[in-house]
C-alpha cells in the first residue's frame, strides 16, 4: 500500500469519527433540552368502542373536555406519590401543562408512570360536576425522545369510581299531570355513599337529573366503590329524597342479583338501579339493580 492510498483511507475514518461524534452530541444535546413532560393522546376504557372516531362532531360527546384537570405521577420505591406536574384540557384540545413540571431528563427510565383526574365530589348536581367526580386513572408511557406521556397499544384508563345511575319510574295512576315532574324538581334528592372505615358515616352525594318527564326521572352520581351502600341493605339507603312539600323523606334501598358481586377493585362499573311504580303516596319499594359495563354518561346537554 503506498501513501497515495492511505491518505483517502484516514479521511474516510476521519469522517467516519466525526460523523459518530455528531450524532452522540445531538443525542447529548437533546438530553441537555431538558423537554418538559407533555400530555399526547390518551385512551379511556370503552370509548372507543361505544363512541365512533366521528362522535364529537355527530353529538358533542368526547372523552375529555375544557378544563378537566389531570396529574401525572409514579410512586417511589417507599410509597410515596410524587407529583411529575398536572395538566389542564384547553380549548383547542391540548393539555397546558403547570409551571412546574418535570422535564424529561428528571425521570428515571425504568418507574411506571400514571395520570390521574381523581376529583371526588359531593355536590354533582351540575353535568361539569358530575363529569370532574369521575376518576380516571391508568398507567401511560414517556417518550424520552418527544418528552410526551400516553397511552401506548393496549394501554387505557379506567374509570375508578361507580357509575351510579338510578331511574325512577312514576305510577301509572295517581299522579296529577306535571305533578311527577314538579315533585322531582323541587325535592331535595340525594344518592348516597357510606364511608366504611368511620364507622359508616352517610356520605350524600347531590346527583345530577339527566333526564325528567311524565316518564321517568335519571339521577346520577359517580361514587368510590368502597363508600357505596351495600346492596339489600335497608338501613343504608342508596337514595333519600325529601319532597318540597315538606313531606317525610323516602329512602330506597336496592337488591342484586344473587350472582352479582359488585366489586369494590373493579374498574368501569356502572349500578343501573330502576325503582318502578314510584307512587304519589310517595312509596318507594326496593329497587332492582343490574352492573353494567361503562357507558357514556352524556345526554345532547353536554357541551364544551
Amino acid at each position: 500500500m503506498n501513501k497515495k492510498q492511505i491518505i483517502p483511507i484516514a479521511a474516510i475514518v476521519l469522517l467516519v469519527t466525526l460523523a459518530l461524534a455528531a450524532c452522540q452530541a445531538e443525542e447529548e444535546g437533546r438530553e441537555e433540552k431538558n423537554l418538559p413532560i407533555t400530555i399526547g393522546r390518551l385512551n379511556v376504557a370503552c370509548s372507543e368502542a361505544l363512541h365512533p372516531s366521528s362522535r364529537a362532531d355527530e353529538d358533542g360527546l368526547a372523552d375529555w373536555y375544557v378544563g378537566d384537570e389531570l396529574k401525572v405521577y409514579y410512586w417511589d420505591e417507599n410509597g410515596a406519590n410524587i407529583s411529575i406536574g398536572s395538566y389542564t384540557r384547553t380549548a383547542h384540545g391540548t393539555w397546558k401543562a403547570a409551571d412546574n413540571v418535570w422535564q424529561v431528563s428528571d425521570v428515571s427510565k425504568d418507574i411506571d408512570i400514571l395520570v390521574g383526574k381523581d376529583f371526588i365530589l359531593s355536590d354533582q348536581s351540575t353535568w361539569q360536576n358530575y363529569h370532574k367526580a369521575d376518576r380516571i386513572v391508568g398507567f401511560v408511557t414517556l417518550d424520552r425522545t418527544t418528552g410526551q406521556v400516553y397511552t401506548a397499544e393496549g394501554q387505557l384508563l379506567n374509570h375508578q369510581s361507580v357509575d351510579v345511575v338510578i331511574t325512577l319510574t312514576p305510577a301509572t295512576t295517581g299522579w296529577a299531570p306535571e305533578e311527577f315532574e314538579q315533585h322531582i324538581r323541587t325535592a331535595k334528592i340525594s344518592i348516597n355513599g357510606y364511608d366504611m372505615f368511620y364507622n359508616y358515616n352517610l356520605m350524600p352525594h347531590t346527583p345530577w337529573l339527566s333526564r325528567l318527564s311524565a316518564e321517568g326521572a335519571e339521577l346520577r352520581a359517580h361514587i368510590n366503590p368502597y363508600y357505596l351502600a351495600a346492596a339489600g341493605d335497608a338501613t343504608k339507603p342508596i337514595i333519600t329524597i325529601t319532597p318540597g312539600d315538606g313531606s317525610a323523606p323516602i329512602s330506597g334501598s336496592y337488591t342484586l342479583p344473587a350472582d352479582t358481586n359488585l366489586d369494590p377493585d373493579g374498574y368501569n362499573m356502572r349500578l343501573a338501579i330502576t325503582f318502578a311504580n314510584y307512587a304519589n303516596q310517595r312509596i318507594l319499594a326496593p329497587g332492582t339493580a343490574t352492573i353494567v359495563g361503562w357507558q357514556d354518561g352524556g345526554t345532547e346537554e353536554i357541551v364544551e
